[in-house]
C-alpha cells in the first residue's frame, strides 16, 4: 500500500512463512477476498487441507461462510482492503471502490494507484504510520485525503493490522477505509468558529469573560484584565463577588440567581468594581447564559464596558446642576423659557418657588403669571413680553406680584428672543429675580439716608466681587465707619482645629490690640456655642463673662461686644465681631444693620465658594475639551482653534508662521504586529518624548489624528522649524521602540513635512496645512525617516 523502498516492494523485508495454520489463512481470506481467482485458490487450499486432514466438513459450509462475508461487506459502510506484502498485491472491496466514486472492478488496485490517489501532503504521514506498525507493532490508524473519481478529495480514516508468520514476519496487512469527510467538514467549521470567537474575544475593546454556573471565571480577555487590574492567571478561578463593590453586590447576585433559575435570559446593569489596586471603577455589565442543544447550562458570558469616565462626567454634571440650583436659591433667581407658539412657560424650580407655584407642574400658561402681577405693573409686563415675541426686543422690568400664598413680592424680570435658522422668533428666554428683600430694605432705609448710602456701598462691594479677601477688607472698613465702632473683625470657624480664627480686621485706633494673632478656642466656649446655634451675641460689658475663655479675652479687649453669626444653609461659617472699648448698650438699628451686612457677607462667602467650584469645574471641562484623551496633549480641535488665532495675529504683525506635520512610519504594521494596546502605548511614548523638546509657551504640539501629529511654531523661520523637526526625528530614534515589521528600520521612525509662510490676505491656514502635508508626502516617497521642508511659493498660488 505504501512504498518504503525504491522498487515499491516490501516483500524482501519479511520472511514469508508457508506454515501458517489453516484457521488463520482461512479466516483472513474469507474476510477480505472477493475475486474468483482468490476464491479458487482458497478452494484448492481447502481441498488440500481436507485431503491431508481427512476432514469430513462438507463443501457447502465453505460457500456459506463466503456468502456471510459478502453480506457483511455489503452491510457496512467501511471499505475493506487486503495487501499481500510478499507478492505486493492489493485487494479492494466493492464498497471501497464506491467510496472513491469508482465502479467495482473498474481497475486493478495496486500501490502505484493508491499513491496517485493519496494527497501529497499525507504521503509521508501515511508511510510513517505503516512503518511504525510493521516494525514496532504500533496501531495503524491514520487520517488521509484520497482523490475521488470526480477529481475532488475526500477525507478517509484508514485502519489495519498486519498478519505475521510464526517467526514474527509480516506477510500481509488487512484493514478498512471509512469516509470521514462530513466529520472533517464539521471539525473545520468548528475550528473556524472557534478561531472567530477567539479573535473577537481577545481583540474586542470591552471586557469579556466566561463564568461557570457557580460564578467562577474560567476565561477572561485582555480588556477585562486591564479593566480589573489583574493578570489572566490571577482572574481565572476568581468569583465575580470578589471584585464587585459591596454596595452593588446584592442586586448583582439577585439578578444572577434569577438568570440561573430561567426567569430571564440576560440582564444589564451599571455597577462598581474594585480593582486590584483598590481603585473603584464603573462598568456596564451585560450577562447572558449559553446553553447546549438539550438546554443544559454551558457557561455564562460576561461583557463589561468601562463607563468610569461617563459616570464621572455624569456626577460632575449632577454636581454642576446642583450648584447652579443652589446658586439660584441663594441669589433668588429663577430662569424661564416661553414657547411663542404654545404660550407655555417652562422654568426652574427656583422660578416656581419665587411665585409660590406647585412643584408638581412643570409648565404654565404665561397668562397665569400676568394674573398674579399687580394691576399697575401688569400692562408694562404684557407690553414687554409682546415686544419680545413680535419684535425680538430684549427687556428688563421690575414688577410687584402676589404669590399664591398671598405674600407680596418684588421681582425683576429679564428676557430676550431666541431665533431659529430662518430668523424666526421661536422662544423667549430670561430670568426672574426675587428682589423683595432689597425693595423692603430700600423702603425701610429711606428715612435714614446717610446710613442707607453707607450700607448700600458695603452691600454693593460685597455683591460686586467674588474675591473674599477684597470683600472682607472693604467690608470691615465700611462697617467700622458706618456703625462708628473701634474695631471690626471677621472670624472663620475651623471645626477641624476647634478654633475661631480672625481673617480680616479694622481698627480705628492702632493702640488697640490686634485680633489677627488670636486663636479663640471653641471647646467649652459658651459664646461660640451660641454662635453655632445661629444666635446673635450681645454683650454690653464683656468683662462680665463668666467662662474662663471670654473673661480672659475681655482683659485684652474690654468693652461692648456684638457678635453676628455668618452662616448659609444652616451651617456656621464664622462670625462678624464689633467692639466698642467701653460699656455700651447696642441699639436695635445697629444690630439690624450688622445682621444685614452679616447676611450679605455670608451670601458673598457662599457665592465665592460656588464661583470657585464652578471655575474649577469649567476650567477642567475646557481643558478636557482641548486635550487628546490618549496622549494628554492638545487635540485636533485645539490645533484648528490655535492655528486660526495665530494666523490672524501674525498676519497683522507680518511675522512668520511654521507648521510641522509628521506621522509614524508603517504604524498600521506596528498595530498588526504588537496589538492596539501596544500601539496606544507607542503613541503615548512619542507624545511624551516630543513634548520635552518644546520650551516656548507659544509653540503648540498636538495630535492631528491617528498616528499623525502637528507642531505650530509662531515667529519661527523655516530654518528654525527644520532644525526642530530634525530634533523631533532624532528624539524618536532615541526611544529605540522595536518595530520589526517596519520597512525602514528595526525601530520606530517618523517622517516629517515642514512648511513656512508669512500669513497674508491671499492665503488661509489651509494653504499652510496643504503645503506641510505635501512635504510629508514627499518625505514618505523619498524613503521615510526624514525631514522634507517647503516654503510657500506666493507666485504659484497667485498664478492664473
Amino acid at each position: 500500500m505504501l512504498e518504503l523502498q525504491n522498487n515499491g516492494n516490501f516483500g524482501y523485508l519479511f520472511h514469508y512463512c508457508y506454515t501458517i495454520t489453516l484457521a488463520v489463512v482461512t479466516g483472513f481470506v474469507l474476510i477480505f477476498c472477493r475475486h474468483n481467482r482468490l476464491m479458487n485458490k482458497l478452494k484448492e487450499k481447502l481441498r488440500e487441507q481436507i485431503v491431508l486432514k481427512k476432514s469430513q466438513s462438507p463443501e457447502t459450509d465453505f460457500y456459506q461462510n463466503y456468502e456471510r462475508l459478502q453480506l457483511l461487506m455489503d452491510a457496512t459502510n467501511d471499505g475493506m482492503w487486503d495487501w499481500d506484502i510478499k507478492n505486493n498485491t492489493l485487494f479492494w472491496s466493492d464498497k471501497l471502490f464506491t467510496l472513491l466514486g469508482l465502479s467495482p472492478g473498474s481497475c486493478h488496485p495496486n500501490l502505484e494507484l493508491f499513491y496517485q490517489l493519496l494527497h501529497e501532503e499525507d504521503r509521508v504521514k501515511v508511510t510513517q504510520a505503516i512503518q511504525q506498525h510493521l516494525l514496532f507493532n504500533q496501531p495503524y490508524k491514520c487520517e488521509m485525503q484520497l482523490k475521488k473519481a470526480d477529481g475532488s478529495y475526500g477525507w478517509f480514516l484508514g485502519q489495519g493490522k498486519a498478519v505475521k508468520d510464526v517467526n514474527g514476519h509480516a506477510i500481509r496487512m488487512v484493514g478498512s477505509m471509512v469516509d470521514i469527510s462530513d466529520r472533517k467538514q464539521i471539525e473545520e467549521k468548528l475550528q473556524q468558529s472557534e478561531q472567530k470567537f477567539r479573535s473577537i474575544f481577545d481583540n474586542v475593546s470591552v471586557g469579556m469573560a466566561l463564568v461557570n454556573a457557580e460564578g467562577y471565571i474560567i476565561l477572561a480577555n485582555e480588556a477585562d484584565c486591564h479593566f480589573l487590574g489583574y493578570t489572566q492567571e490571577e482572574l481565572l478561578g476568581m468569583h465575580f463577588t470578589e471584585f464587585t463593590h459591596p454596595e452593588d453586590l446584592a442586586i448583582d447576585v439577585e439578578l444572577y440567581k434569577s438568570l440561573l433559575a430561567g426567569e430571564r435570559s440576560s440582564y444589564v446593569i451599571d455597577k462598581r468594581y474594585i480593582r486590584k489596586d483598590q481603585a473603584v471603577v464603573w462598568g456596564r455589565l451585560t450577562v447572558s447564559l449559553i446553553r447546549d442543544q438539550d438546554g443544559s447550562l454551558l457557561y455564562t458570558v460576561i461583557v463589561c464596558e468601562d463607563i468610569t469616565v461617563r459616570k464621572q462626567a455624569e456626577e460632575a454634571l449632577r454636581q454642576s446642576e446642583a450648584r447652579l440650583a443652589a446658586a439660584q436659591r441663594v441669589a433668588r433667581i429663577g430662569n424661564w423659557e416661553l414657547d411663542v407658539v404654545t404660550k407655555k412657560i417652562v422654568g426652574s424650580e427656583e422660578l416656581f418657588r419665587i411665585f409660590g407655584f406647585s412643584d408638581d407642574r412643570k409648565e404654565y400658561d404665561y397668562q397665569e403669571f400676568f394674573q398674579i402681577s399687580f394691576p399697575d405693573d401688569r400692562e408694562r409686563l404684557i407690553q414687554a413680553i409682546s415686544k419680545g415675541i413680535n419684535q425680538g426686543k430684549s427687556f428688563k422690568i421690575d414688577f410687584k406680584a402676589v404669590r399664591k400664598d398671598n405674600v407680596i413680592i418684588y421681582n425683576q424680570a429679564k428676557g430676550e428672543a431666541v431665533f431659529n435658522s430662518q430668523g424666526r422668533i421661536v422662544k423667549l428666554f430670561g430670568t426672574v429675580q426675587d428682589i423683595t428683600e432689597r425693595k423692603q430694605l430700600e423702603e425701610l432705609l429711606q428715612s435714614q439716608l446717610q446710613k442707607e448710602e453707607a450700607l448700600n456701598r458695603v452691600i454693593q462691594i460685597i455683591r460686586n466681587s467674588l474675591d473674599l479677601s477684597t470683600i472682607f477688607s472693604s467690608a470691615v472698613i465700611d462697617i467700622g465707619e458706618l456703625l462708628e465702632v473701634e474695631q471690626v473683625a471677621i472670624f472663620q470657624y475651623l471645626p477641624e482645629n476647634e478654633v475661631w480664627l480672625a481673617v480680616a480686621e479694622y481698627r480705628q485706633n492702632s493702640n488697640i490690640n490686634s485680633l489677627m494673632k488670636q486663636k479663640i478656642p471653641d471647646r467649652e466656649n459658651p459664646i461660640a456655642s451660641q454662635l453655632k446655634k445661629l444666635k446673635i451675641v450681645q454683650l454690653n460689658d464683656a468683662s462680665l463673662s463668666q467662662d474662663e475663655i471670654n473673661h480672659s479675652l475681655a482683659q485684652t479687649f474690654p468693652g461692648a461686644w456684638l457678635l453676628i453669626p455668618l452662616h448659609f444653609n444652616s451651617a456656621t461659617w464664622g462670625c462678624l465681631s464689633l467692639l466698642k472699648p467701653q460699656q455700651y448698650s447696642w441699639q436695635e438699628s445697629e444690630i439690624e444693620i450688622a445682621r444685614e451686612i452679616a447676611e450679605q457677607l455670608a451670601m458673598a462667602i457662599y457665592q465665592s465658594e460656588l464661583y470657585h467650584q464652578v471655575q474649577v469645574a469649567n476650567e477642567e471641562l475646557k481643558r478636557l475639551a482641548t486635550i487628546d484623551g490618549l496622549t494628554q496633549i492638545a487635540n485636533r480641535r485645539r490645533f484648528d482653534e490655535y492655528l486660526n488665532l495665530e494666523w490672524l495675529r501674525l498676519r497683522r504683525e507680518k511675522a512668520p508662521l511654521c507648521l510641522i506635520l509628521f506621522d509614524i512610519d508603517y504604524f498600521k504594521l506596528y498595530n498588526d504586529t504588537y496589538g492596539h494596546l501596544a500601539g496606544d502605548d507607542c503613541l503615548r511614548q512619542v507624545a511624551i518624548a516630543i513634548s520635552e523638546i518644546f520650551r516656548r509657551p507659544g509653540d503648540l504640539f498636538c495630535r492631528y489624528g491617528g498616528e499623525e501629529f502637528a507642531v505650530v511654531l509662531p515667529y519661527t523661520h523655516l530654518s528654525g522649524a527644520t532644525y526642530l523637526a530634525e530634533l523631533i526625528r532624532q528624539a524618536i530614534h532615541n526611544l529605540q521602540i522595536p518595530h520589526s515589521q517596519s520597512l525602514v528600520s528595526n525601530h520606530l521612525t517618523i517622517s516629517l513635512g515642514v512648511a513656512c509662510i508669512i500669513p497674508n490676505a491671499q492665503f488661509s491656514p489651509q494653504n499652510l496645512i496643504n503645503v506641510a502635508d505635501q512635504a510629508l508626502y514627499t518625505a514618505k516617497q523619498q524613503g521615510r525617516d526624514r525631514v522634507v521642508f517647503s516654503e510657500i511659493n506666493y507666485a504659484s498660488f497667485c498664478a492664473p
